[in-house]
């Protein structure tokens, strides 16, 4: 397989080694943080750079009970369980095999009951620039470091840390997460769950405990050489987001053969967003 992963006493991923680049791709281990989240005013929708600037408050660092769930040739993956301020987490760490292993997966299944906090899953890693990419789906945006004007910001399904030397990046890939923040220039920080605080709001109490309940989803990372529109590890992301479907067909004549495509592209920069068969005959 493509990655070497380690995970820590804590249950943290502690390293990620790209084989194929020759590198180290985390600076630090990747933990969950919570960080205080008790806005000035409209919880739902404000955060308040003073707490999403501070130090988190914990990390999900109980003592964490790990097992092997799959070993198998298509996929190796181990499970972390833990608990912390009412709230649980399992997340598994997934390698695969094929195209599949050019990324690294983490899936979440989380029962969230915790106030005043927001979930994040920080990726600190070993590339370091002031700016990262992020993915609007049919165009891109880069952006500096969080300062006091932007600091939670939106993307969709991947960000991207290339080093500032061009060598080498890390792409970060996301399914249904699109909001997050950089605190550093190899820090990017994807926010998973959330449940302001309504004291300093003083209304909205209702909004107190949003998102409580079960959540599943999936995280991934994908190291990269040079750029990454030339190695293309954006492609990881819309794989992770939109996977193969398989099914059994019964048996059946027809005159299209055994495979049929509605088109051929000779670009790998172009993806087909839609495709509408034409109701003339």
């Amino acid at each position: 397989m493509r990655y070497r992963v380690q995970i820590d006493v804590n249950g943290d991923v502690a390293s990620i080694y790209d084989k194929q680049l020759g590198k180290e791709l985390l600076l630090a281990p990747m933990r969950l943080a919570l960080t205080t989240d008790d806005p000035r005013q409209y919880p739902a929708w404000n955060m308040d750079y003073d707490q999403a600037s501070a130090p988190p408050r914990a990390y999900i660092g109980d003592p964490a009970q790990v097992h092997i769930v799959e070993n198998g040739l298509a996929r190796v993956a181990i499970e972390v369980a833990r608990e912390t301020e009412g709230s649980k987490y399992v997340q598994t760490i997934s390698l695969a095999a094929g195209d599949a292993g050019n990324r690294v997966e983490f899936s979440y299944s989380i029962d969230w009951r915790t106030t005043k906090a927001n979930l994040k899953q920080a990726f600190p890693l070993s590339a370091a620039n002031s700016n990262a990419t992020y993915s609007w789906d049919i165009g891109t945006v880069e952006r500096p470091k969080a300062f006091d004007r932007q600091f939670e910001v939106a993307s969709h399904r991947w960000i991207d840390l290339t080093d500032k030397s061009g060598s080498y990046g890390v792409t970060i890939l996301t399914d249904c997460k699109n909001g997050s923040d950089k605190t550093d220039d190899n820090t990017l920080r994807v926010t998973l769950v959330r449940s302001p605080g309504t004291d300093k709001a003083h209304a909205y109490t209702d909004q107190g405990n949003q998102d409580w309940g079960h959540h599943d989803f999936t995280l991934g990372l994908a190291g990269h050489s040079n750029d990454w529109r030339q190695l293309q590890t954006v492609w990881q992301a819309h794989r992770l987001n939109n996977r193969l479907a398989a099914f059994v067909s019964a048996k059946h004549s027809g005159s299209l053969g055994k495979t049929f495509s509605f088109l051929h592209l000779n670009n790998p920069n172009i993806r087909v967003l839609a495709l509408k068969k034409s109701g003339r005959q």
